[in-house]
């Protein structure tokens, strides 16, 4: 649940620097409301090893929140 390399387009998006979003960073720039939701679809994707599909909320650099 982490990202190993730097993702130009997730900077991009999220205004986050890869030492912020490498070690579960990321999940600060979902939104509060969507969070646990996220991580239980995430959780039950890696424990299945089965792909998901889920829409949510994600703060872009600018402070908007954007559904992706």
């Amino acid at each position: 649940g982490r990202f190993v390399t730097e993702q130009a387009s997730w900077e991009r998006f999220t205004g986050q620097k890869f030492e912020e979003y490498r070690d579960g960073g990321s999940i600060e720039a979902i939104h509060p409301d969507d969070r646990e939701a996220v991580l239980d679809a995430w959780t039950r994707g890696v424990a299945e090893r089965a792909s998901f599909d889920y829409e949510f909320r994600l703060r872009r650099a600018d402070g908007e929140y954007r559904h992706v």
